[in-house]
């Protein structure tokens, strides 16, 4: 009987991935975008959470092209119940969430003293 080579086990910062559910928000492009692509090639589960719907498509088409499971998921992180049906649409699909990756982020004014208080706010509520 022929012993096989053993599989290749990917490991982030030494934790094996394999089988884990992770959402990962801010996941349509840079470095979010990345993050789900490498952990969607360790073997995680991810629900890739962003507002463009396009660009999280694309992204789930890459991560099924290699033979990975990537759910796309349309939020805006500023609205409470689109981050509550974010979660729930997950545990729904993927099962429970074992890994979050907060990525999301807005770059706010150049000065603060020219911002007006709805930016603020919004850029608070985002990062």
């Amino acid at each position: 009987m022929a012993l096989s080579e053993p599989e290749e086990v990917i490991t982030v910062r030494g934790m094996k991935l394999e089988g884990k559910v992770a959402i990962v928000t801010g996941a349509s492009r840079g470095l979010g975008r990345e993050i789900v692509k490498l952990m969607v090639k360790a073997g995680a589960k991810v629900a890739a959470v962003a507002r463009s719907a396009d660009a999280l498509e694309s992204l789930a088409a890459v991560c099924e092209a290699d033979e990975g499971e990537c759910l796309p998921v349309v939020a805006d992180l500023t609205d409470p119940l689109e981050i509550d049906a974010a979660i729930e649409v997950t545990e729904e699909k993927l099962g429970l969430i074992d890994i979050v990756v907060n990525n999301a982020a807005i770059i706010g004014p150049p000065k603060f003293d020219d911002a007006d208080s709805s930016t603020v706010i919004g850029t608070m509520a985002t990062n």
